[in-house]
């Protein structure tokens, strides 16, 4: 027992003596490491510049520490180089998707914004409809809804060109409400769907719709920049029109133009207006923008400028603009929460 007692008293000291090394050495390395930081510090001159030699590894280290952590001069301009833009994304960075009603309508039945729209704003009425895409909306009111005369616009030609083709799908083809007449061979299905009634080949909206003669030559379709002019010339437009729509554009006006493209938009739709006519906003909500801004550098330095936000729409278009009134049309219903936006009528 006794010589047991006196290897555990040895382990003890051999550990004590162990311990008290390892923090002598350890307050070495703090010494050492202090030490060397402050020859650092007196070794770098008042503009930057080293006067003593160091080893090319530390240097090269320090270097990328401090670009990491020294907070850029325009912190705007750095994050605009880290981040990469796509040249798939620059082809839709105005809103000019050519599959935007296979998602709007991916069942392929009616515009749900449509059962929300009174009739009565464009029976017999001059109808012009911004942003018009492949024209779904704007040829189901000019066929369904009676107005004298519809104008659609979108900034992509080639969806201007898409819509003046899709005229066809909308005829009411006289043909088919008359009995069918038996025959040898008959075509599939599919070229129906792809091209329409036989009756309706040739039709093509014209240039300019004509008053009066109903569905399909009270439609026309053009390709225009309805911004592009600037605010001083929006306000010296002529009134044309007994109601305007504007849905779903004022997102890609913002992120394109900023603050003065969505102010231009909304000055030429007033003086666009003949006296009494209406205009119909459905604005995309702020939280929407954040996805869509990256897309070019125009977009990102136009999200970061942005001041006059959708919530303030409303009192910009009564107070600064000019509408007199406004009401809130019935939401559309959709799946997706993202297209269930109000319409607001001024």
């Amino acid at each position: 027992k006794r010589r047991q007692r006196k290897r555990v008293a040895l382990r003890r000291e051999e550990k004590r003596k162990q311990s008290t090394g390892d923090e002598e050495e350890r307050s070495e390395r703090t010494e050492k490491s202090v030490a060397r930081r402050r020859s650092r510090r007196r070794s770098f001159s008042k503009d930057g510049e080293s006067t003593a030699e160091e080893e090319p590894g530390n240097v090269a280290k320090r270097k990328k520490r401090r670009r990491r952590l020294s907070p850029s001069k325009d912190s705007a301009a750095s994050d605009m180089k880290q981040h990469v833009f796509r040249p798939q994304d620059a082809k839709f960075a105005m809103g000019n998707y050519d599959r935007y009603y296979g998602y709007r309508n991916p069942s392929g039945g009616s515009d749900q914004r449509l059962k929300c729209l009174p009739k009565s704003l464009f029976s017999d009425k001059a109808c012009l409809d911004i942003g018009c895409n492949v024209g779904h909306l704007t040829l189901s009111i000019a066929r369904d809804f009676a107005p004298q005369r519809v104008i659609g616009v979108d900034i992509d030609a080639g969806l201007v060109e898409v819509a003046e083709r899709n005229v066809r799908h909308y005829v009411v083809s006289a043909v088919e409400t008359e009995k069918p007449v038996p025959v040898k061979r008959e075509f599939p299905m599919s070229f129906k769907l792809v091209y329409g009634p036989i009756a309706s080949m040739c039709l093509r909206p014209p240039v300019q719709p004509v008053a009066g003669k109903g569905f399909p030559l009270n439609v026309s379709f053009k390709q225009e920049n309805y911004v592009a002019n600037g605010l001083e010339l929006a306000c010296s437009q002529k009134p044309e029109f007994d109601a305007i729509l504007a849905l779903s554009i004022t997102k890609w006006i913002h992120l394109n133009w900023g603050d003065d493209g969505v102010k231009t938009l909304f000055h030429r739709v007033y003086h666009h207006l003949s006296p009494g006519g209406s205009f119909v906003l459905e604005p995309q909500p702020w939280q929407s923008y954040a996805r869509k801004s990256k897309l070019t550098p125009t977009t990102l330095d136009h999200y970061r400028s942005i001041d006059l936000q959708p919530e303030q729409f409303e009192d910009y278009l009564l107070n600064q603009v000019g509408f007199s009134s406004v009401e809130s049309l019935p939401t559309p219903k959709h799946e997706a929460k993202g297209f269930q936006r109000p319409m607001l009528l001024f």
